[in-house]
């Protein structure tokens, strides 16, 4: 027999019986039915399903995948409707990554849209034993896909990844995942900085409050600026005009040429 095609069909085989993780540094996009070896948890209460554009029920899950963005990518997601209950878990388990003498870092991409939206949960788990959670979101998050990460310490030994998908009060409550990675290192090497994003999509602004010594107030706002021929068409965050961002209303009134929108920020705090 060849070397090569030897070769081959051993790391097949050792991906089948999940002894290794089958590609570290490749992003898992869910293109493949495969699921990049995911298994749907025995023990919970329902399963994931893996997905194409809207999710059944509207007001709820994305319009499209994370990878493509497009209604003809795929990813998972729950779907809260009928016959959920409240509480039902659905976990999708990942194969058992091979024991590194470094940190690594996961990132992930989710979406929590849908005003009955309850938690998304990420565990390591090892030996079938599933530990504490070391990444946790709860409730609505807006309609857009979000970036998730945490790190998996050095020497964990052989762990697999699970995402815990928690079904909340009503059927306005889809969750999904795509994009999932593994790199080496940890995810802010050095220290415990923490990443501070805000869209404004929330009424709240992300608690950012308007000076009271200054002249004039910036407002929340959709869609494109009153003017013509000036500020944006949409949102930076999904490229829609019902998603929020902010434009100056002073600038709109006194000069109809000089409008200026913030419609993302991120920072990084330490």
């Amino acid at each position: 027999m060849d070397i090569f095609l030897l070769m081959k069909l051993l790391g097949t085989l050792l991906v089948l019986l999940n002894i290794v993780d089958p590609c570290v540094s490749t992003p898992c996009t869910f293109e493949n039915s495969n699921i990049c070896g995911y298994k749907q948890d025995k023990k919970d209460d329902f399963d994931w399903t893996r997905s194409t554009g809207e999710t059944p029920s509207t007001d709820t899950g994305p319009e499209q995948d994370h990878t493509k963005k497009s209604d003809k990518g795929y990813y998972m997601h729950i779907e809260a409707s009928s016959p959920r209950l409240q509480g039902d878990k659905a976990r999708l388990v990942s194969l058992a990554q091979s024991s590194s003498s470094s940190d690594r870092c996961v990132t992930f991409w989710y979406h929590m849209y849908g005003q009955d939206t309850g938690t998304l949960n990420v565990y390591l788990q090892s030996n079938g034993i599933i530990g504490k959670s070391v990444w946790r979101k709860k409730g609505e998050q807006g309609n857009a896909w979000r970036l998730g990460e945490f790190d998996i310490p050095a020497k964990s030994g052989r762990v697999s990844i699970v995402f815990e998908g928690i079904r909340g009060l009503g059927y306005l409550g889809d969750i999904a995942l795509d994009d999932v990675d593994i790199k080496k290192g940890q995810c802010a090497p050095g220290s415990k900085k923490k990443s501070l994003s805000c869209d404004f999509e929330s009424s709240n602004i992300c608690g950012y409050t308007d000076d009271k010594t200054d002249d004039f107030d910036w407002t929340r706002t959709s869609g494109t600026t009153p003017s013509p021929s000036t500020g944006p068409t949409n949102d930076h965050t999904v490229g829609s005009i019902t998603v929020l961002h902010l434009y100056s209303k002073y600038l709109y009134k006194n000069d109809t040429n000089n409008d200026l929108s913030i419609p993302c920020l991120n920072t990084i705090t330490s």
